[in-house]
């Protein structure tokens, strides 16, 4: 784990909150993560809705951190979203309120950002489609600098056929922008990818008798937890918390098992958003299983401790 050898470890979270992306910002927030800013996206809700969302869940538990607005389309496909999911606000329809302050552009920040740091020390965390990830790789002249890339997104077969969660070979993320996934797995930056094939893994998933846990703790981050967990278990049995992976893939790599590779998107028809895994070495590194105990202690242990 990077923060027990010592080591402070810079990163730039770049997300569409989305319910699994709130209960991984509210354990970020509780690690030693120097969490240098915030760049939302269109994705679980339109990029405004996003941006409030983010601001909302900082204002609840008294943090002060650098927000910046991006962007609010895909590189060339339509938005889509998923409030079916997260309810019309994206945050399970809770009434946390933000306060009124500026935020930023996206693209403006991350110049900003690597401008005044050094090469190999911000890392990105990106946990909605990719699209401020490829224009920053696209347009940045400074986007070298960066350490590395850690992201959720994609099923990719490697271990094990695992279906889509969009189509029957998409994941969300890929499926909303599959140019700007192809554009980051395709540039010079090491990349660790955890898609699917770990995140729906059963014994990960919380559980009413882990949300119910979750109710009788004390502390800001379980109290919000468990209030925007409150609308997926008023639906379904279990929720996957797909983006605390990635997470949990930065702090503690040794919890996965890897496999290095090249890969590749396919962007349109019925394959849109499709991983095309070539097996041979490449500057991707993704997770094909995970030690399920670990995790969810990680998760457990992530949200007591605000």
């Amino acid at each position: 784990m990077f923060v027990e050898e010592g080591f402070i470890v810079k990163v730039i979270l770049d997300m569409d909150p989305g319910i699994d992306d709130a209960i991984a910002l509210l354990i970020a927030l509780n690690t030693k993560l120097k969490i240098v800013g915030i760049t939302t996206v269109s994705g679980n809700v339109d990029v405004n809705q996003a941006t409030y969302n983010t601001l909302r869940l900082l204002d609840a538990v008294d943090e002060k951190i650098t927000v910046a607005k991006g962007a609010d389309k895909p590189l060339f496909k339509r938005p889509i979203h998923s409030t079916h999911i997260h309810g019309k606000d994206g945050l399970g329809n809770c009434n946390l309120k933000a306060k009124n302050r500026s935020v930023i552009d996206a693209q403006k920040f991350f110049h900003d950002i690597l401008s005044t740091h050094k090469r190999k020390e911000i890392n990105i965390l990106a946990t909605g489609p990719l699209t401020n990830i490829a224009l920053l790789l696209d347009k940045e002249p400074l986007a070298y600098k960066l350490n590395k890339i850690v992201l959720m997104g994609g099923v990719y077969g490697i271990n094990r056929k695992v279906r889509g969660n969009v189509t029957p070979y998409a994941e969300f993320n890929f499926y909303c922008d599959p140019e700007a996934a192809d554009i980051v797995f395709n540039s010079n930056i090491k990349v660790d990818a955890v898609g699917l094939d770990v995140t729906i893994n059963s014994k990960c998933a919380i559980t009413k008798m882990a949300y119910d846990a979750i109710g009788r703790s004390r502390g800001k981050s379980v109290n919000i937890a468990h209030t925007i967990l409150s609308y997926p278990f008023s639906r379904y049995k279990v929720f996957h918390l797909h983006d605390v992976f990635a997470l949990a893939r930065l702090l503690h790599p040794n919890m996965f098992k890897t496999t290095n590779c090249q890969v590749s998107i396919d962007k349109f028809g019925k394959m849109r958003g499709r991983c095309v895994v070539t097996l041979k070495r490449g500057n991707v590194n993704v997770c094909s299983d995970v030690n399920a105990q670990s995790f969810v202690r990680f998760v457990m242990n992530g949200l007591r401790q605000h």
